[in-house]
């Protein structure tokens, strides 16, 4: 158990970064991969498995379909764990990536496949596909922690899975898991206006999860700022696979809609009543969260600047004394340094040609990010200052 001192300090660390915390150029380029007709042709196949129940043959059709998807993309420590509950065999699939300097801490972002005799599209294939398009989006990229993206099962029964599973893996191996990010039933109404996600917090439990909880939630809350086009209601944690953690002295976070589903748990639980731009916008605010709490890091020069708008041009790269942008709109320029904090912050450069001093900036591997005069992404791109 963490010391009142440690507690202290860490919740002051916390705060501060929260307060600094602004825009990674790196993050948002990978966040912007996310692809609306991907996610919604996974929340159709998801659908198409039909009725999840404990007992149907769709959750076990929906378990192989999500192994495939994994070992497909080349994830080699994929793990199944098996178990046996009211008299049918379930599964809890398990993907691990290692991290590159805290192999044995684990950032975990879950979602459980189960449903409540009905298809599930909302509750929880949304949830679902985010977790798969996460793992997919940070298959190859660096990150300082590792991650443990889970598939649930048994959560409309009670959290039998991730009872499970923190009975039998983190409390027998004494698990060191830096944060629980739960997402579960988050795909919204159709007709309604879904730009309102809940982040979850620990306001329940053993208090000593708490205030660590809130530092995380908050820092949630930014982060889906930031990636995404999501505003965010802070809100409690209950009644989901982040429970068993709590329980277990972890420290949780979670994703859960604003604007509740009225067709959850029935058999109208499908897509033609949710909204899947809000998932797909979700997913990006999950691909940064997962990025920033991982400590996700660039270990390759990028030979191939990420420019949507081919006439915007920066050189010399590398560089030591100037830079010279050219560009055929009006946009802005910021400079970060490898985790995010802000070098240059959005210079406006003007249509043409404009030079930026940058002597007195130290040596070293920079992002920069390009922006138009609507704030819209641009473009993005590695600098080293020579």
């Amino acid at each position: 158990m963490k010391s009142v001192i440690l507690l202290f300090l860490f919740l002051i660390l916390s705060i501060s970064s929260i307060k600094c915390q602004t825009l990674n150029p790196y993050y948002q380029g990978i966040a912007e991969e996310v692809s609306y007709d991907t996610i919604y042709n996974r929340l159709q196949t998801f659908e198409n498995f039909g009725n999840k129940g404990l007992s149907s043959q769709g959750l076990k059709n929906t378990a192989k379909w999500i192994i495939y998807f994994y070992t497909n993309l080349g994830f080699t420590d994929i793990k199944v764990d098996t178990f046996i509950y009211s008299g049918n065999q379930l599964y809890n699939i398990i993907i691990t990536k290692i991290g590159t300097e805290y192999p044995n801490k684990y950032f975990i972002i879950d979602g459980h496949y189960d449903a409540a005799n009905c298809p599930g599209t909302d509750d929880n294939g949304s949830g679902t596909v985010i977790v798969m398009e996460v793992a997919r989006l940070l298959k190859d990229i660096n990150t300082k922690y590792s991650i443990k993206f889970i598939h649930f099962t048994g959560e409309e029964s009670g959290f039998i899975g991730s009872h499970y599973y923190v009975n039998n893996t983190v409390i027998p191996q004494n698990m060191d898991i830096l944060l629980l990010l739960n997402v579960d039933m988050v795909g919204g109404t159709a007709g309604m206006t879904n730009d309102i996600i809940k982040c979850e917090r620990d306001e329940a439990g053993q208090s000593q999860n708490n205030a660590t909880s809130y530092a995380y939630t908050d820092t949630l809350a930014t982060l889906t700022s930031l990636y995404s086009s999501m505003q965010t209601e802070i809100s409690n944690a209950y009644g989901s696979d982040y429970m068993p953690f709590e329980q277990n002295g972890e420290i949780i976070t979670g994703y859960y809609e604003y604007n509740e589903n009225p067709y959850n748990h029935t058999s109208g639980d499908i897509l033609i009543h949710m909204d899947p731009l809000s998932v797909k916008e979700l997913t990006k605010a999950a691909t940064g969260a997962t990025l920033y709490f991982s400590q996700a890091f660039n270990a390759s020069i990028i030979n191939k600047d990420n420019i949507k708008n081919t006439h915007i041009q920066l050189f010399p790269n590398p560089s030591n004394n100037v830079l010279y942008i050219n560009s055929d709109k009006n946009i802005y320029f910021t400079l970060t340094n490898l985790i995010g904090e802000k070098i240059i912050d959005s210079i406006y450069v003007r249509k043409g040609q404009q030079t930026i001093n940058i002597k007195s900036i130290s040596s070293g591997s920079y992002f920069y990010m390009f922006t138009n005069e609507d704030n819209k992404f641009e473009g993005s791109g590695k600098l080293l200052i020579k």
